[in-house]
Formats: structure tokens, sequence, C-alpha cells
């Protein structure tokens, strides 16, 4: 069962690595401009005309190999070995790459031939201007579930929007350990190691809308713009006297990614609506107002492993 399991994985990553370099054949160049030849002033004896040369025939580029087809479904277990493989290396590429797919690089074509042969429909919906795919995948035995939308632009993916959780018995649960497990690389520890020192991190407590027992809903975010990364880690806060306690190693994830390079503005991402909202901006507090620490104190507070679990306290006085 292991070597089947295995040889399934082996072949899936070896696809969506293929599928990512895929390339696009350009067209062809603009035709050289032509000037008119001056007219002489003297006529000139008649020549015998030089035949104009043939361009060679092009030589036409080979037929594509058909991509190979895994299966026409997963059963559970395929998705989630499938998923669990994924996840934990993400195909060998670091955020804004997910799964082998890049921003403002990948053809939207290549990452649906590669959903399209593990048995995964993406669900398109047209906003104006642009198209969007979404595709969800679960980790059945963990209650990991995961929705993946893919904004496509002018046949590019343009963004890529990345939401996982625990959800058990139509319930969100928070903290669970194997999530922690099956995300590590994505949690705070892995994140911080793998893309380094945020330039910005931001909270924000709901204190009008409480979850259900009273506890507060936090959203606390992670922007890297120049990479292409917003990672917001969610989960309820809880109140003790005059503080709330915000512990990130208990959060769900969500993440947005867009091309390296193309460096936007906190405007910019709550104007796209897939992170939050530009109503809900001015509400969010720098974490050095929020817990008394600037990004660099956050950013070594959290980057060792072994603080994965610890919290910070945020005064009650700061959220009305």
């Amino acid at each position: 069962m292991k070597t089947r399991r295995a040889m399934f994985i082996s072949l899936a990553m070896t696809m969506l690595v293929s599928l990512s370099g895929c390339s696009v054949p350009m067209g062809p160049t603009s035709p050289p401009s032509r000037s008119e030849a001056a007219p002489t002033a003297t006529p000139t004896p008649p020549v015998s005309p030089t035949p104009t040369p043939v361009p060679p025939t092009p030589t036409p580029l080979p037929t594509p190999t058909p991509l190979p087809t895994l299966a026409p479904t997963l059963t559970p277990e395929q998705e989630q070995a499938l998923v669990l493989d994924l996840l934990q290396g993400n195909a060998g590429c670091r955020l804004p790459c997910w799964w082998s797919f890049t921003p403002g690089k990948t053809p939207w074509t290549a990452a649906e031939a590669f959903f399209l042969s593990i048995g995964k429909t993406p669900e398109p919906y047209r906003d104006p201007g642009m198209l969007n795919y979404t595709v969800k995948f679960r980790v059945p035995e963990h209650d990991v579930e995961m929705a993946q939308l893919y904004l496509v632009n002018d046949g590019l993916i343009d963004m890529i929007w990345v939401s996982a959780g625990t959800v058990r018995n139509h319930e969100t649960i928070y903290g669970d350990p194997l999530f922690a497990q099956d995300l590590r690389s994505f949690m705070l520890p892995g994140l911080l190691a793998s893309l380094g020192q945020p330039m910005e991190v931001l909270l924000l407590l709901r204190t009008w809308a409480p979850y259900p027992g009273g506890s507060v809903p936090y959203h606390l975010l992670l922007f890297y713009p120049r990479s292409g990364v917003l990672i917001e880690y969610r989960a309820p806060a809880e109140k003790e006297k005059e503080q709330f306690r915000v512990c990130p190693g208990m959060a769900d994830i969500t993440m947005l990614l867009w091309a390296p390079g193309r460096e936007m503005t906190l405007e910019d991402v709550a104007r796209t609506g897939l992170s939050f909202s530009e109503d809900s901006m001015p509400l969010f507090h720098p974490i050095d107002e929020a817990a008394g620490m600037n990004v660099e104190q956050f950013y070594q507070a959290y980057v060792q492993p072994g603080n994965s679990q610890s919290c910070f306290e945020t005064p009650l006085s700061v959220w009305p």
C-alpha cells in the first residue's frame, strides 16, 4: 500500500512540476519596416531581375505530449496523501509560488490541466474583466478543509487566494494540533523562517462582533509587499482582566499571493476584497500600537519554532 501511495505522489508531483515549467510560445515579431527608394535623376539601363530569395520553410514545432491522467477522481485517501505532500513541500517552491503555480508567470491552463487530471473541476466565476476559479480540497482524517481561488487575467494566473482551517461536525476548530502539523510551513515560525521579517504587522479585534460564548475574533496580518504575500491568522482572542490574549499558534490561515515584484499597498489589497475590506482597514492597528512591540521584536519572538504556541496581550483600551 505504501509503495502504491508513494508512486501516486511521485507521479502527481512529476506532473505538477512539468506543468509549471510549461511556457507559452511567443507570437511572431512585427515585420521590419520598409522605406521607399528615392527616385534617381537619370534612367538606368534595364537589368535582369534578381530572383527574390524564398525564406526557408520553418520547421514545425513538435506536438506536445499528452499530459498523464492520474485518475478520473481521487479517493479520500489519495486526496489526503496528495494534499499533505503539497502542503508540506509546496512542490519545492517558495511563496508567492503555490503548488508550483506562480502569479504573473503560470498560465491558468497549466493549473487547470493539473486539477482536471486529478478529478477536480475548477468552478468558474466571472468578475468584471477577470475570471475567477475555485478549487476545494480536504484532508479527511485530519478534518482540514481548504479553498483556493485563482484570479486569471489575459490567460495568466494574476492572484491566488488560499484559506485553510479545521472543520469538524460543521464547526470551525482552532488550535488543532494536526492542523498545525499539516501547515507548519505556513504557521508563524515556518513562515518567518522562509520569508524573513515582514514589512508590516497589523492587528484587528472585532469587539463589536464576538463569537458565541463571548470570545472576540482577531485578525493578525503579516504584509510582504515586495514578495507578493499577505498572510492572515484568525482565531478567537480571550479576555483576561484588562487585556485580550492573542495566540497565533491557535489560528487558521488565509493567504493572498500576487506576482513578486508587483509591489502592492494595503489599499490595493483592500480593493481586491479578498482579505479585508476598505471599510475595515482603518480599524487595524500596527503591532507596536496594539501590543507594545515593533515588527522586529515580533519577528524575533516568533521565528523560533519553540515559540509557536506563545501568546501576546493587547489592552482593552485599544479596542473600544
